[in-house]
């Protein structure tokens, strides 16, 4: 049992010290009820370890009761103090953490999220305006996909931002894909003059990859921007019950299940005209009926927000990673390590902070 902090940067394993390498995975498991535990989190925190997760398994170990366990990587910086804004970030993490664990089963969890500014115009633009080289002097829009990074500013209220580091360019009608909790693509109005038509919400291809990032531990939720303004999609409750493995080592099945059932077609009309003078009420109409159909069917949840209503607060119904209500993608990897049994040889356990029996 270790109930000291101590500064070391070494561990035993096999009877022998091991020092540690750069980039090696430094953990820090926390036990709940132990009364130095606040002072335990803010002292790792403040020495840079993040991505909080609730577990009660540890590699081949399982826990009686649930701890807290954080990580960073081993590098130059280790064992410095963070800033002020990286602490207070990553307490807000821990905090909601730990208020969010879920302790009993057919639970979910639940926010609400608030697109910032810069978010609203990015996707805004990427659907109606920005262009690119094409090659022979031609220009042409293409389909934009990429990550939002999520920032806690009231409980259980984030504001989402682009992560613009991260953004992809797909074709002109296509666009990549990536394993995040948070993520979105666009549909440029020259696929709306391409085709004739006024309104273009998910197609099948967008609710299979969202379905496949889902199945492979992320999925918190996925916006479509487009010209008419964006579509929010989430896993309904309805199989989120049935649990990522079960889609997972079936995805042929839900894959061939959406290609009959959640393709619908487009209205069609001249975008520009319908752009210049949009006829909101027949728009709500018609995307009020789409949201009926589609919410009538078992896998997905989708909202819609005409761009005048894209600042409201959007609430998001999303399913735990091993009981946890994750907000960062690093939170669901960090969770994956800890949960394969090969990788308990590979780990150095900081006992710096920690109070961990074994």
């Amino acid at each position: 049992m270790y109930n000291e902090i101590e500064d070391i940067v070494k561990i035993k394993e096999r009877g022998g010290a091991v020092p540690i390498s750069i980039d090696d995975h430094m953990i820090v498991v926390l036990e709940l009820s132990n009364p130095k535990f606040k002072t335990q989190i803010e002292n790792a925190v403040q020495k840079g370890y993040r991505h909080p997760i609730i577990s009660t398994k540890f590699f081949e170990k399982d826990m009686k009761d649930p701890h807290l366990f954080l990580y960073q990587k081993y590098n130059h910086n280790y064992g410095k103090d963070v800033d002020e804004e990286e602490y207070e970030s990553v307490m807000k993490s821990v905090n909601f953490c730990k208020k969010s664990y879920i302790r009993t089963k057919n639970q979910s969890c639940r926010i609400h999220i608030i697109l910032d500014e810069k978010a609203i115009e990015y996707l805004h633009n990427y659907a109606k305006v920005f262009k690119f080289d094409a090659g022979e002097g031609k220009k042409e829009q293409r389909e934009v996909s990429g990550v939002f990074l999520l920032y806690e500013t009231t409980p259980n209220t984030f504001i989402v931002k682009i992560d613009e580091k991260n953004a992809n360019l797909g074709g002109a009608e296509q666009t990549s894909s990536t394993d995040a909790l948070s993520t979105f693509h666009t549909h440029p109005i020259e696929a709306y003059r391409k085709h004739k038509v006024c309104m273009a919400w998910p197609s099948i291809d967008d609710y299979t990859t969202f379905l496949s990032i889902y199945a492979n531990g992320y999925g918190m939720f996925h916006i479509l921007g487009s010209i008419e303004g964006i579509y929010i999609i989430t896993i309904s409750d309805k199989l989120m019950k049935e649990g990522r493995e079960k889609v997972r080592t079936n995805m042929d099945y839900y894959e061939k299940e959406i290609d009959k059932k959640y393709h619908k077609n487009y209205p069609l009309c001249n975008i520009d005209e319908a752009d210049k003078n949009p006829d909101k009420k027949l728009w709500k109409k018609k995307i009020d009926q789409y949201l009926k159909w589609m919410n009538s069917l078992k896998y997905f949840y989708v909202q819609f927000r005409f761009w005048e209503d894209a600042r409201d607060p959007i609430p998001i119904h999303y399913k735990d990673v091993n009981n946890n209500c994750v907000i960062l993608d690093e939170q669901v990897k960090f969770n994956e390590l800890l949960l394969r049994e090969e990788n308990a040889k590979k780990i150095k356990i900081d006992h710096s902070h920690s109070k961990h029996s074994h």
